[in-house]
């Protein structure tokens, strides 16, 4: 059975790639409140995106990630802390 390589995993998860166009783009940045709807629909995509990656990966030291990799040329990100430890 062929492993499939993190980068093609996370491809498969909607990440863009290193090299892709967007990631050299300056992202723009939202006016709000003007950009409201904008704003939340971009938000709400990243958090879907860290929840499908999270069940694909475990990152010990959390994660974040910014709507460029998502194929979103706006400036947001979200970042997810890594677990406390338990007591």
């Amino acid at each position: 059975m062929d492993e499939v390589r993190p980068s093609d995993q996370m491809r498969n998860l909607g990440v863009v790639q290193q090299g892709a166009p967007i990631l050299a783009e300056r992202a723009r940045p939202f006016s709000l409140p003007a950009d409201h709807d904008a704003a939340e629909q971009a938000v709400e995509r990243l958090f879907t995106s860290i929840e499908r990656i999270a069940q694909v990966h475990t990152f010990a030291k959390g994660m974040g990630i910014a709507a460029p990799q998502i194929g979103i040329s706006r400036a947001a990100a979200v970042v997810q802390p890594p677990p406390l430890p338990s007591s």
